[in-house]
């Protein structure tokens, strides 16, 4: 079923696509992946899937993270072994999600500590640091640095760092949580790209793009001419979700467990 539906939004799309004139270019494959949210389970499962989808192909790949890898599920640490160990072979980009940035100013300024109750006590837990002690949650500024250090030591410090807010190919836009209607992409808030959902949802964005985005937990990817949403709740409904762009088609590629963890 999921075969058939696939192969009918594909061939949809592309009619669609001849229109709105999202293209990436010949000779280049991108596969964009949802919201993984410490799932490491099912992101290793779907990479099985993309690689073996890419073993024949002689073209130039980009694998494009949408953002928020880590937090919710109970692995963020081994996500991001397993998205830092990718085939050299490929041209890497990671956007930044809402949940890395809220790491990232936690570590510049721990009383910014909303960050542990959005999951990251889970992503806390993976690189096996406690914040809990014998009186409650431990001070913050200790959990700071002993993350910094964490991060250090396993060389994530530099996936962080390289992280971006856009990326464009063609006639695609790679964004996190999507753009500010009537706004061009240079000009957009870091703010709306990494948090915006109802003015952004079904409704025309009116850029140049079709817009791709995740951040926005959709029943089934989402597939319409301006914007294809990638966020299927992978840490609570086991289905992590990607797209295989190439020339003006789109495939659908997901895990087949939906078990919860």
């Amino acid at each position: 079923m999921i075969s058939r539906l696939t192969g009918f939004l594909t061939k949809r799309r592309s009619e669609e696509d001849r229109r709105f004139g999202a293209v990436i270019p010949e000779g280049e494959r991108v596969y964009a992946i949802g919201d993984i949210h410490g799932r490491a389970d099912l992101l290793a499962d779907l990479l099985v899937q993309i690689k073996a989808d890419a073993k024949d192909y002689t073209g130039r790949i980009t694998f494009v993270g949408m953002g928020d890898y880590i937090d919710r599920g109970p692995q963020s640490k081994q996500v991001v072994d397993l998205l830092t160990a990718l085939p050299p072979a490929w041209h890497t980009v990671f956007l930044c999600g809402n949940h890395e940035q809220a790491m990232l100013d936690f570590l510049a300024d721990p009383t910014r500590s909303e960050w542990l109750s959005w999951g990251g006590l889970e992503a806390l837990a993976s690189y096996d640091i406690q914040p809990f002690g014998a009186r409650g949650i431990r001070q913050t500024d200790a959990i700071a640095a002993e993350l910094a250090f964490a991060l250090t030591e396993t060389g994530h410090d530099s996936f962080y760092k390289a992280m971006v807010m856009r990326y464009v190919l063609g006639g695609y836009a790679f964004v996190h949580a999507g753009v500010r209607p009537r706004v061009s992409l240079e000009n957009q808030l870091p703010s709306d790209l990494l948090f915006i959902r109802e003015d952004f949802m079904g409704r025309p964005h009116g850029l140049p793009y079709r817009v791709v985005f995740g951040h926005t937990i959709l029943p089934e990817v989402l597939l319409t001419e301006d914007r294809i949403g990638l966020d299927t709740g992978a840490f609570q409904s086991g289905v992590l979700s990607a797209v295989a762009l190439e020339s003006e088609t789109v495939r659908v590629l997901q895990t087949t467990n939906a078990q919860v963890s």
